[in-house]
């Protein structure tokens, strides 16, 4: 009997031994250290909205898994592969190995300066920065960095083509020297202290003010991102224009890149009072596996106060304009959420812009988590916690209640205006001659322009300073599927 168990464990440990050897040759599996990749792959062939024109991710591109395992194991880097698998016309598609402040930059909070800043290159190859706007209660403040003021160095360095990217980033503290122009000539005033980047939390309803001129009222909202964190302010930026009874909305977006779609929905709702939930405000179109036809985007008619995990906190009355057209201002860093709030206000309103060409981003995007069961959508219990890498692609194209979706070269201007070709003139913010808000009271009024001088000669923009994965987002994160 002994020597019967003794030959019975021997076959099973054989046959084990060949069962081992077996799925070892048939299937390398995946490599532990390219565990990421397996989530890449199965998240952009499950929502990439180009999922069926990417050779590699179509599912009938690998014979077994074996074989799509010995593919993937031919990565060590994530972020080849991710590129690897990008469709040839996808400019805004990107991957992050950090969730966690890419969360918290959607959410509005990054660590930084405190001021937004555009380049262009001066006499040579010298560069010089002008600032956008600064931050309340932020490092650049403290410093008193205003708008308008231009900067050529950096921590004792000048600024030029080879270096500014390297003066810019990276860095723990600024001392800028800043300087004025006069008679097309750089001047410094002077250098500021050394100030440090620290967290911030960014409000992107940055100013919202009434102006009375010529016997109307017209409202003036600075908005910066769409922010799903954010929207209790921007519904009591709309209950002071409701309750001072404006006639007239002048929107600034000359600075947003885009941002949340489900906040869209709820901008577009306070602008256009008279829509209904039936009214359709866009459409979504996703690839085969996840519908393949069109959803509609309606308006809305209560404010969602939701947290940043898009969680609903609370429910607030909607604070809605009677208007019927609407001054959007915009520049070549407009784009996503903002392109897409003019192209679904165009059937309804009159929709006057000013200013420069916007960036042409017609698609979305969502972020996905390495969290299979939820099918990628969800930072759940069923995350992977061995990274922290995410995906942003672009999972939908987006048009308006008439189908409309031809923007993806961005929108041209009604009235051209950019306020780079007036450096020495920049007026501070929701001031009446400051240059687009001036030409938006101009066409309001029917008033004659404030005198503005011709621009001086332009210098090149450097339209992308510092690559940001960011800078363009519009994503679906809160819109269900």
């Amino acid at each position: 009997m002994r020597y019967l168990n003794l030959i019975s464990i021997l076959f099973v440990l054989t046959s084990l031994s060949i069962f081992t050897s077996c799925n070892k040759d048939d299937d390398p599996g995946i490599a532990a250290e390219n565990e990421v990749n397996a989530f890449i792959w199965g998240a952009m062939n499950s929502w990439y909205y180009w999922q069926e024109d990417v050779d590699d991710l179509k599912d009938e591109q690998f014979a077994s898994s074996s074989e799509r395992n010995t593919f993937l194991n031919q990565f060590d880097d994530p972020n080849l592969l991710f590129e690897s698998l990008r469709y040839a016309d996808d400019r805004f598609s990107w991957i992050t190995d950090d969730y966690n402040a890419q969360d918290e930059y959607f959410a509005g909070i990054t660590t930084a300066f405190g001021f937004k800043y555009g380049l262009v290159r001066w006499l040579g190859d010298s560069v010089i920065g002008y600032v956008r706007y600064v931050l309340p209660d932020s490092p650049a403040s403290e410093v008193d960095l205003m708008r308008g003021e231009l900067f050529y160095g950096i921590n004792g360095s000048l600024m030029t083509m080879d270096n500014y990217q390297e003066l810019l980033q990276n860095q723990e503290s600024y001392t800028l020297d800043v300087a004025k122009i006069e008679d097309n000539v750089l001047i410094p005033t002077r250098t500021t202290t050394s100030f440090f980047a620290r967290q911030l939390t960014e409000n992107p309803v940055f100013l919202e003010k009434v102006l009375e001129i010529e016997g109307y009222k017209i409202g003036y909202l600075m908005y910066n991102g769409f922010r799903h964190t954010f929207h209790e302010q921007l519904n009591d930026a709309f209950g002071l224009f409701k309750n001072e009874n404006v006639t007239e909305l002048v929107l600034d977006l000359r600075y947003n890149g885009g941002g949340s779609i489900y906040t869209t929905m709820h901008l577009a709702s306070m602008i256009y009072g008279k829509a209904t939930r039936a009214d359709v405000f866009g459409k979504i179109l996703y690839n085969e596996k996840h519908g393949g036809n069109t959803r509609a985007l309606f308006f809305v008619d209560d404010l969602d106060v939701v947290d940043a995990e898009y969680e609903s906190v609370s429910t607030r009355t909607l604070n809605e304009l009677n208007i019927e057209r609407i001054y959007i201002l915009v520049s070549n860093r407009s784009a996503s959420a903002s392109e897409l709030l003019i192209a679904g206000l165009l059937p309804y309103m009159e929709v006057r812009i000013i200013g420069d060409q916007t960036v042409g981003k017609n698609e979305g995007s969502r972020t996905l988590y390495d969290s299979p069961q939820s099918d990628f959508k969800e930072k759940d219990g069923n995350l992977n916690s061995n990274h922290t890498y995410a995906l942003q692609p672009i999972i939908s194209k987006l048009a308006n209640s008439l189908d409309f979706s031809d923007y993806s070269m961005g929108f041209l201007p009604d009235i051209e205006a950019k306020e780079t070709d007036y450096l020495e003139f920049i007026q501070p913010l929701g001031a009446d001659d400051e240059l687009l808000l001036s030409i938006a009271i101009d066409e309001i009024t029917g008033r004659n322009g404030l005198g503005r001088i011709a621009p001086f000669s332009p210098h090149p923009v450097i339209d992308e300073p510092l690559k940001n994965p960011f800078m363009f987002e519009m994503y679906l994160n809160g819109i269900s599927n």
